[in-house]
């Protein structure tokens, strides 16, 4: 039994050099003094044969009468059989869990979309941007303010109805896609515990999506978009998604570096199936892309370009976002700038190859024109890129679209 301890006592105590030494008071409370003069009040006892070292606390952060009452409260544990370091453990997991609800509890469902779209679907899923939009139209309008974790299945499904309801079964199905898979995420990142969204199902059938514009429609296109409400760029873009046959996302977000004579290579970063891709462009396709430099009308010097569809914030430095190709089409729809049946930016790449079956281009070759995936046995061991058969194909295809244009017969034109 040591002497009682007092403040001036514990100030006073010096390091032993080398070594730490400890210090006791009696019953187990004591002080322990480290070689690098740093103190620590502790309780040393012996519970199931073990001996057990609980640290009270950091002097001077932890004084002389605060340690002592941490060491009155863990030896009355100590004396009715319980081990004040598994009781402290225990409650230290209890408070974790409560903190950890009460931050479900407190995430809105506009700060986890927040979350989702930063730290998964951009380093993730390069249409991103989609989810963002649908989100942002019509999740974060419903719910953006409310807890994620309150949110039940019968307001998830009512809300998809809603969006039915009004005529967008697509964009139902894109609510429901998108925010089944943030939760999902939610719940594997132990930010929710469940789902509202769990059983939920497709909320309108699934649109089959067999449209492509027949000859009469493709001419008609072509003259009803120079009248159309929309940005040259956009304009552009979907005239030259017609005529490469290539997807309307990788056609938007074409960059000039990646264009040499007659070829435009989508690096894999870019392509829906991670492939690179070579794509040859034809007179009209050039024409469409324009120049690669920019001339300083003052100067005459040239410089290269970027984004050859840039984003019109001039801040911006990225390409336009694909979502505005469809969002224009939509527009001009309502507007009556278009006399011909309802159709997509991707259903102009369906028109394209839909034609080139039409002359007979073989389905090999425009499988390569669009880039799918190969079977197993050509993909792996035929290395062959059809450069050839791409030319042949798309120039064909542009000399077809010509015709199609400037000289359709009337019988063609029922077509």
């Amino acid at each position: 039994m040591g002497s009682k301890f007092t403040n001036m006592f514990i100030k006073n105590l010096e390091p032993q050099e080398g070594k730490d030494r400890d210090i006791l008071e009696g019953h187990g409370f004591g002080i322990r003094v480290r070689a690098g003069g740093s103190k620590i009040f502790f309780y040393k006892y012996r519970i199931k044969d073990k001996l057990r070292f609980l640290n009270l606390g950091s002097y001077p952060h932890t004084n002389l009468a605060d340690a002592r009452q941490k060491y009155g409260d863990a030896y009355k544990l100590r004396k009715n059989s319980f081990d004040p370091i598994e009781v402290a453990a225990d409650a230290a997991r209890v408070s974790a869990m409560e903190i950890e609800a009460k931050q479900r509890n407190a995430l809105t469902v506009k700060e986890l979309i927040d979350l989702y779209i930063e730290k998964y679907a951009k380093p993730r899923k390069k249409s991103w941007h989609k989810d963002e939009l649908t989100l942002a139209k019509d999740v974060v309008p419903a719910w953006g303010q409310r807890p994620a974790g309150e949110i039940k299945k019968l307001e998830a499904t009512k809300l998809l109805q809603k969006i039915v309801d009004r005529g967008s079964p697509g964009q139902a199905q894109n609510v429901l896609e998108s925010t089944r898979a943030m939760y999902n995420w939610a719940i594997d990142q132990g930010m929710l515990d469940s789902t509202p969204f769990l059983g939920v199902k497709r909320p309108a059938p699934k649109n089959e999506k067999d449209r492509a514009l027949t000859v009469k429609e493709i001419k008609l296109f072509w003259k009803e978009l120079d009248d159309a409400i929309m940005s040259d760029e956009i304009r552009r873009a979907l005239k030259l998604t017609l005529i490469t046959a290539q997807r309307a996302g990788e056609v938007i977000s074409m960059h000039a570096q990646e264009i040499t004579d007659n070829w435009w290579t989508i690096p894999k970063e870019k392509a829906k199936n991670e492939k690179a891709h070579r794509v040859y462009l034809t007179t009209l396709a050039l024409e469409l892309i324009g120049p690669l430099e920019l001339i300083d009308p003052k100067t005459g010097e040239t410089t290269p370009k970027t984004w050859l569809f840039p984003c019109p914030h001039k801040k911006k430095e990225k390409p336009i976002l694909e979502s505005a190709m469809g969002s224009a089409v939509r527009k001009n729809f309502k507007l009556k700038k278009f006399s011909i049946a309802k159709f997509t930016p991707h259903d102009l790449r369906r028109t394209a190859v839909t034609n080139m079956a039409r002359l007979k281009v073989p389905e090999e070759w425009r499988e390569r024109i669009v880039n799918h995936l190969k079977e197993e046995l050509d993909g792996i061991y035929n290395m062959y890129e059809y450069d050839d058969e791409k030319e042949t194909s798309l120039k064909r295809w542009e000399e077809e679209l010509l015709r199609i244009l400037y000289k359709t017969s009337k019988s063609e034109a029922k077509g």
